[in-house]
């Protein structure tokens, strides 16, 4: 699976997107915080996250990432985790000028990373990233 994002900033001089692992679909309150097992996320240079994350929601499900920016994220923070959530937050910022677009892919693994930096090069190669 390989979704493509493509944003458009008209007057920004600095961009933030907030990549948000710990939460997702849930049947009640509770289980939205405590849904993600465990999350493990490593910036492989300044434009390429990659992760795995393992959650439970009404199946365990294991997913590994690559999510890969057209452009080098400048900054990233981390935000505080609840008492019971274990999926990583995280905004990162970009430098941007008036009309510049930032395109974001995010690839999708049940095998490994090297599974999803396969997909990931496989489609969209015409992206340029």
């Amino acid at each position: 699976m390989l979704p493509f994002t493509a944003i458009l900033y008209h007057k920004a001089d600095s961009a933030s997107i907030l990549i948000d692992l710990q939460h997702g679909p849930a049947w009640r309150e509770e289980q939205y915080h405590s849904q993600v097992n465990s999350c493990e996320v490593n910036w492989e240079d300044a434009q390429t996250l990659t992760g795995h994350v393992n959650n439970t929601v009404w199946v365990n499900q294991d997913y590994f990432f690559v999510m890969k920016f057209n452009r080098p994220v400048v900054d990233s923070l981390y935000l505080p985790m609840g008492e019971t959530e274990k999926g990583k937050r995280i905004i990162a910022s970009f430098d941007m000028q008036p009309g510049e677009e930032l395109l974001m892919k995010v690839a999708l693994s049940t095998t490994g990373i090297d599974g999803a930096k396969k997909e990931s090069g496989s489609r969209n190669s015409c992206l340029g990233f």
